[in-house]
């Protein structure tokens, strides 16, 4: 047998549903920069309960050159250079990753 009769063990469970159902208790954070000069800074984090993720990106373009830089938090490196040929017809990327092991 329930602790009570099947109507009263039911009481709230809707209210609760409607108000936490779909609620997400995450933290993301987002802050970008950027200048004239071909350079963009982007710094991101989530929260996700005691845990703590966060990265850096960082983007350069200088003429048909343009390198992506990526720090994770748990400190692996990764980069990608692509050159662009006339009118970005062409292209040739190179991609690199450093796995950071402790």
């Amino acid at each position: 047998m329930g602790k009570g009769p099947g109507l009263y063990t039911e009481i709230g469970k809707k209210a609760r549903d409607l108000l936490y159902k779909d609620y997400q208790t995450d933290h993301k954070f987002t802050l970008t920069t950027s200048s004239p000069t071909g350079v963009a800074i982007t710094s991101a984090g989530t929260k996700k309960g005691k845990l703590f993720l966060a990265d850096i990106n960082t983007q350069l373009k200088n003429k048909n050159v343009t390198t992506d830089i990526k720090v994770d938090t748990y400190s692996n490196v990764s980069i990608l250079i692509c050159f662009f040929c006339l009118f970005r017809v062409c292209s040739l990327c190179l991609s690199a990753v450093y796995h950071h092991n402790r």
